[in-house]
């Protein structure tokens, strides 16, 4: 698990040197009970990340339960009395882990942006934002290992403001720190005293980490446009939404060229398909808002055309890779809003052409779908085996399946409106009884008294036998089209909070 993490994590997310850790990993296993707290939770918060891909267990409760319980180990000491021997490398260093952790493993990694403040002051605190040149007495490695911390914690809190809907931490302007260094783990010691940098054309061990450091200005640009508020999308042409995408799908296109390659290709697709996720959901961010303005404005027809095509790069990434798929099929934060963002803007996507075309008779078999119609909806179910999977392996919130099942219908169904609404609610009805059935099964495994429980944790008042789709009204003025897009009037052209096109 130890060495899923080092050879999968340690890509974009420079925490450790390696042959450092290493080190201290045998140090601690010949003499755990000597070992300090700070290595023994550095190893264990490594570890618990590993284990989230690990593909050769069958039974993972344990592995699970036992790798929870070190993030609350973490945590706990993380939150005990501040004292100033906390402040050190080794103690940031737990805090990154942990971060990636609590996402990797869905412990509150839905609101991780929060404990990042924390991460972002104890580095200022230390002085990362400012570059090791400025300290003349500080070690080469010392310097490189801070100019890592910081880009990593530059990614963790983009990526974490992209997802709570608020502005990021820092902006450009609050550091001076320098790029990582383009060299190997093993060019550097404690000892070394003249960094020999590899010339930029050189793939290294840091190479990817340097390549999101220096890609991160029109990340941030999004984030702030998305989430501010004294600055909006608002603010900007749509022609220059166009440079920032851009921009940020040449990055996409010469990623690879920066991976560093092995002689595993497992090594290399996880590699491939965690920073194409890092960088192109913030293409489906940006345009996912502006995508239904096609509809009646042909000039937001690129912003369409971004979310959707960004939307399946994501949902099915190329090469596929299993422990990857995992990953983003268990994990919370950045690993579980891919997924939502992405399978909505298919939804609509599907809806819009559902709108234009017209739907295919339910049950016919005289109708075809024309091809544009079938891959979406191939798409489409490629989202709700993703979302029925989450749900089998923790995820409690059932409404994305019940969307996503209500959307696939809505193809299906004739164009009457009393007999749509009526295949809806039986799509409601079909995914809720299986999301809930899938709920129970996962509490009994995981031991779970379901009985004296209630319903397994929901709501003492939920019952899907109680929702009868012949019964069921979702009243005259419902539009399918309200879960999936913006409401109307906020896409209304000179509402604050969206660009409007130069004609």
């Amino acid at each position: 698990m130890v060495h899923l993490y080092v050879t999968r994590f340690e890509s974009v997310f420079r925490i450790l040197h390696i042959p450092s850790f290493w080190i201290e990993y045998e140090k601690y296993w010949s003499n755990p009970t000597e070992a300090e707290t700070v290595l023994q939770l550095k190893i264990q918060l490594v570890a618990a990340i590993g284990s989230v891909i690990r593909q050769d267990v069958t039974d993972t409760t344990d592995i699970y339960s036992t790798a929870r319980q070190w993030l609350y180990v973490a945590q706990e000491w993380l939150s005990g009395p501040m004292k100033k021997n906390r402040i050190s490398i080794g103690s940031l260093q737990v805090q990154c882990l942990l971060i990636l952790a609590r996402q990797v493993l869905a412990v509150g990694g839905d609101i991780v942006w929060i404990s990042l403040g924390t991460v972002v002051r104890t580095a200022m605190q230390m002085g990362l934002h400012r570059d090791p040149k400025h300290f003349k007495k500080m070690g080469v490695l010392e310097g490189e290992l801070r100019r890592r911390l910081w880009a990593t914690i530059l990614e963790l809190d983009v990526q974490a403001a992209l997802d709570a809907g608020v502005p990021p931490t820092l902006s450009l302007d609050d550091f001076d720190t320098e790029a990582p260094s383009n060299v190997n783990d093993k060019d550097i010691d404690e000892q070394t005293e003249a960094l020999q940098e590899h010339p930029a054309t050189t793939t290294t061990d840091s190479s990817l980490q340097r390549f999101f450091f220096q890609s991160l200005r029109p990340r941030l640009e999004v984030a702030h446009r998305m989430n501010g508020i004294t600055s909006s999308l608002s603010d900007v042409s749509y022609n220059e939404l166009v440079v920032i995408t851009t921009s940020i799908t040449n990055t996409c296109r010469s990623c690879g060229a920066h991976i560093l390659r092995t002689n595993s290709s497992d090594i290399t697709s996880f590699h491939e398909n965690l920073a194409d996720l890092l960088l192109r959901r913030f293409v489906l961010h940006l345009h996912r808002p502006l995508a239904g303005r096609a509809r009646t404005n042909p000039l937001y027809y690129f912003s369409r055309k971004m979310s959707l095509d960004a939307a399946m790069a994501i949902l099915s990434p190329v090469p596929k890779n299993a422990e990857f798929a995992h990953l983003v099929l268990h994990g919370a934060g950045m690993f579980k809003n891919r997924m939502i963002h992405a399978s909505l803007a298919v939804a609509s996507e599907l809806l819009m052409e559902v709108e234009e075309q017209g739907p295919v008779e339910y049950d016919s078999s005289s109708q075809e779908p024309s091809g544009y119609r079938k891959m979406l909806m191939e798409a489409l179910r490629e989202a709700l085996r993703q979302s029925a999977q989450r749900i089998r392996l923790g995820e409690t919130n059932v409404k994305l399946h019940m969307k996503l099942s209500m959307a696939m219908r809505q193809t299906e169904v004739a164009d009457d409106h009393s007999s749509s609404l009526q295949h809806l609610a039986q799509a409601a009805k079909e995914s809720l009884e299986t999301s809930y059935a899938t709920i129970q099964q996962r509490a009994i495994y995981e031991g779970v008294d379901v009985e004296s429980g209630g319903n397994g944790g929901m709501s003492e008042d939920f019952d899907p036998d109680d929702f009868d789709p012949e019964n069921f009204s979702l009243g005259s003025n419902f539009n399918l089209d309200d879960l999936f897009l913006l409401p109307t009037d906020f896409v209304t052209d000179g509402v604050p909070g969206l660009p409007q096109v130069q004609e």
